[in-house]
């Protein structure tokens, strides 16, 4: 589990007016790299929410297009780049001043 270390310094000031402090802690639980492709992009968003609910003559030439485009920018469909997934946490402990 990491920790960001410039979350764990205290940041800290009023909360809502009622005298207490929060520290915020920042928590990485989880991280991992995925390769990628631009094929593998246009083949999952083919059934996505958005361009699920186009019609097909228009979901085609817009993936066609956009196929076009990628292979243009990466040099292929199948040009590997690396995309990282984190799952992170923020815990924040309130603290309430002393004689408050």
């Amino acid at each position: 589990m990491a920790l960001d270390e410039s979350a764990r310094r205290a940041r800290s000031g009023p909360a809502g007016g009622n005298g207490a402090r929060s520290t915020p802690i920042r928590l990485q639980p989880a991280l991992r790299v995925r390769a990628r492709t631009p094929r593998a992009f246009l083949e999952r968003h083919r059934t996505g929410a958005r361009f699920s609910a186009l019609p097909e003559p228009v979901k085609d030439e817009a993936l066609r297009r956009l196929g076009a485009w990628a292979a243009a920018e990466f040099g292929s469909l199948d040009t590997e780049s690396s995309e990282p997934h984190e799952f992170e946490l923020q815990v924040f402990r309130f603290e309430q001043e002393a004689g408050r």
